[in-house]
């Protein structure tokens, strides 16, 4: 279960970064056991927040089908700060 952006209700000067999200999610993947999953809770109102959720979808959406199955669930009239959560499943 991850966490990027910010956790609510505490300190929004300690945030995730792109490359280190990245990098934690593809090694979480690597060592996924079959049929596991992995979610990820995307925060985007912070600095940078855009860039990291688009970077993180991005990096979903690529993923092999005949390996990865992804679902996506968020708040499509949340008016700022966008959440969504992806659930990530290894075939």
């Amino acid at each position: 279960m991850f966490n990027f952006g910010f956790l609510p209700g505490s300190d929004r000067q300690v945030i995730t970064r792109p490359d280190t999200s990245l990098m934690a999610v593809e090694k979480v993947l690597d060592i996924l056991a079959p049929d596991g999953c992995a979610s990820l809770m995307l925060y985007g109102g912070h600095a940078g927040g855009e860039e990291e959720t688009a970077a993180l979808k991005k990096m979903v959406h690529d993923l092999d089908y005949d390996r990865f199955r992804v679902a996506q669930y968020e708040f499509v009239n949340k008016p700022v700060n966008p959440v969504a959560l992806v659930v990530i499943q290894k075939v």
